[in-house]
């Protein structure tokens, strides 16, 4: 049974959502005041709309991390001679510092035990 939730329901479901549940517990949550009953297009134009929302998250995403990249490449691309920007020189420095980084090695005492 397709139902409409016009409550939010302790359990997480917020108000307006369309889902295709079993009759029994359909018909509890429509008796207790959670739902009303709905039909296969509402769920269907819900669903699109839900794909379409992910399909532009997804978008957005890649199109920051293809601007991200950009900049980290802002300046391999110019000559030599010139100037790098103030972006670049950061992250160099911050790139050098990780490499001057010395860890140390544990050293722990090995157990020794005695037979009596």
């Amino acid at each position: 049974m397709v139902i409409e939730f016009t409550k939010d329901h302790p359990v997480g479901i917020p108000k307006g959502s369309i889902k295709e549940i079993d009759n029994k517990v359909a018909e509890k949550l429509i008796k207790k005041g959670f739902a009303v009953e709905s039909n296969k297009k509402k769920l269907e134009a819900a669903k699109e709309k839900i794909k379409a929302a992910e399909q532009k998250k997804v978008e957005e995403l890649k199109s920051k991390t293809f601007e991200v990249k950009e900049k980290e490449d802002c300046c391999d691309d110019k000559h030599e001679e010139e100037e790098e920007c103030e972006d670049c020189r950061k992250r160099a420095e911050a790139q050098a510092k990780k490499k001057t980084v010395v860890r140390r090695k544990k050293t722990t005492k090995a157990k020794t035990t005695t037979k009596k």
